[in-house]
């Protein structure tokens, strides 16, 4: 995840951050915290300059994405979102540059 953010992060037309995710117990220890993003929700989020918000979901070569993952994925796509799962820096260029290829104001950013 780091190499990702590091490499995507001085796009001009892109701003992403990490999303963590974990449980807490609070300092009496008699209560767990749940904190981060709805469950399915991507490692990385972010929006385009164009306004629209996009995911990536960073895996290994042989991870896969959970049930929570996948329905979320579809809600990002019928909101007119971008969410992709990425397992390479490659993988990471192959997406970011088919959405600019697609996107004017993204590739006028550039």
């Amino acid at each position: 995840m780091q190499q990702v953010l590091v490499h995507v992060g001085a796009r001009p037309y892109l701003r992403l951050w990490r999303q963590n995710v974990g449980v807490a117990v609070d300092p009496t220890g008699e209560r767990w915290i749940r904190f981060g993003p709805p469950a399915g929700a991507a490692d990385l989020s972010g929006v385009l300059g164009c306004g629209k918000r996009i995911e990536l979901e960073v895996k290994t070569p042989a991870g896969r994405a959970s049930d929570q993952q996948v329905k979320f994925a579809v809600m990002m796509q019928r909101m007119n979102g971008l969410y992709a799962v990425v397992r390479s820096i490659e993988e990471t260029d192959a997406v970011l540059e088919a959405h600019v290829k697609s996107c004017r104001i993204c590739r006028s950013c550039r």
